[in-house]
């Protein structure tokens, strides 16, 4: 007798025998397993206490359900005299000799089918399964490509470190400017390092603030040594106009 065989056979023989107990099929599973115990005896004898111990069902549930499994032709049973164990046997689904009959020949059949089903479904929806994260991963792979970089957070502003004198010095020596490096550490040594009303950040780039500076005064002031030996030029003529006409009388009404 192959176990996994009848079992299977006997889910197949329920669909059209639904109407068995719940007890005689907890009944048959029981007795088939201690038949497997017993190496697959044509009739093995079993104590109704174990049977008790290992269906979970009472004396009176197990006598009635072995009652209905003998109708239904799925056991014989023999009872025996005092205290002697009753004698079983299970009626396969097969022929002893291995030959299988038609029923379990169907039953191969459907299982077969069964599985085949199941198997397929299985396969599929395992399938589709991978797919999908697949899938997303690409789609996600994509749009990421497209989403905009996330913004860098802005940096927090380092807090202003006043400068030393030696540190101004050369700095200003390193840009060769005209800026005075004392005149400008004193200055806001003097105004606390303060941009108007707003503390500095950078003391180097108000440096390079008073070279531009420096450079545009010393424009102006070229400038204006040119345009100066002219403005004495003028004076002079009309000092010169003066003294020989003797000056011009304007008429002012009060």
């Amino acid at each position: 007798m192959k176990y996994i065989d009848e079992i299977n056979s006997f889910q197949d023989w329920l669909l059209s025998n639904s109407h068995l107990s719940s007890s005689a099929r907890i009944l048959w599973y029981t007795l088939m397993h201690y038949n497997n115990k017993c190496g697959w005896k044509e009739e093995f004898n079993i104590a109704m206490s174990a049977l008790e111990l290992s269906s979970g069902m009472s004396k009176q549930a197990i006598t009635r359900a072995r009652n209905v499994l003998r109708q239904a032709g799925r056991i014989e049973f023999t009872t025996r005299p005092g205290n002697q164990s009753t004698a079983y046997r299970i009626i396969p689904f097969a022929f002893q000799n291995g030959t299988q009959s038609d029923t379990q020949g169907d039953t191969q059949t459907n299982t077969q089918a069964v599985t085949q089903a199941d198997t397929l479904s299985d396969t599929q929806s395992g399938t589709q399964a991978d797919t999908i994260p697949r899938l997303d991963k690409t789609r996600l792979d994509k749009t990421k490509g497209k989403e905009s970089k996330p913004k860098k957070s802005a940096s927090r502003a380092k807090p202003f470190v006043k400068p030393t004198r030696e540190e101004v010095r050369a700095y200003c020596i390193e840009r060769d400017n005209n800026v005075d490096p004392d005149k400008f550490y004193d200055y806001y040594e003097a105004t606390g390092w303060m941009i108007g009303k707003k503390k500095m950040k950078d003391w180097k780039a108000a440096i390079r603030t008073w070279e531009r500076n420096s450079k545009e005064w010393d424009r102006q002031k070229e400038e204006m040594k040119k345009e100066a030996p002219k403005k004495s030029h003028a004076v002079a003529l009309t000092e010169r106009m003066l003294e020989k006409y003797g000056g011009v009388e304007i008429d002012v009404d009060y």
